[in-house]
């Protein structure tokens, strides 16, 4: 932890708001961050099902006002897939570095039906 920020804690199941930047640490390429693409932070489940696991342990137990730094092995990154797209092989590791903005209960999934009303 390169900052210990001092508010609430991002625990799992918690929605943590976070900008990241995302380096490929064999090629030292940065890949993407939130602060580039129109400097939106970006909620995440703290839940290793619903995001990479290693931006996921980047930010458990992590305060809002952190920064984070953590090197992810590809088994907790894209794992035997890669992602061509970002340019990752399944052999990189990552970097992220990752500002924790906001941390907050998970929203309430919705319910939906599917059926409609009307004639």
């Amino acid at each position: 932890m390169v900052i210990t920020g001092t508010g609430a804690v991002a625990t799992s199941g918690a929605q943590a708001t976070v900008d990241f930047t995302l380096y490929n640490a064999t090629t030292g390429a940065q890949l993407f961050s939130t602060l580039d693409a129109g400097g939106q932070a970006l909620p995440i489940i703290v839940d290793e099902s619903q995001f990479l696991p290693g931006l996921v342990k980047a930010v458990a137990c992590s305060a809002v006002g952190s920064r984070v730094v953590v090197v992810v092995p590809p088994g907790d990154a894209y794992g035997s897939d890669g992602n061509a797209a970002l340019g990752v092989t399944p052999a990189d590791a990552l970097v992220f570095v990752v500002d924790v903005k906001d941390v907050g209960p998970a929203p309430t999934p919705t319910a939906t039906t599917g059926t409609t009303t009307g004639e």
